[in-house]
């Protein structure tokens, strides 16, 4: 009897460890996929910048023009790279994800 019950215990902590685990592969696999997310959304604004800067050099009509398009150019990359370093990738834990 004794050793059905050691043989119980330990399946329970075994069952207990790996759910653990499980859980914080999880947690990390939700978090990896929150940051693709993001950055794919600053991607695509990024893309977008780009596109507005070239088309509104190439319909620019003074030299002014053009200044004032850069200048939006750059604002708009400075949040964009703000934004990307909002969003480092998940710290893996040191006492779980094994």
């Amino acid at each position: 009897m004794v050793p059905s019950v050691l043989i119980g215990v330990l399946g329970l902590v075994y069952t207990i460890r790996v759910q653990g685990e499980f859980n914080c592969q999880a947690r990390y696999n939700t978090a990896f996929q929150q940051r693709s997310i993001a950055l794919g959304q600053v991607a695509a604004e990024d893309r977008q910048n780009t596109v507005t800067l070239m088309r509104s050099v190439t319909q620019a009509k003074k030299p002014a023009d053009v200044r004032a398009a850069l200048d939006a150019y750059l604002a708009t990359n400075d949040r964009l790279e703000r934004e990307r370093d909002k969003h480092p990738f998940p710290q893996v834990p040191e006492q779980r994800c094994a």
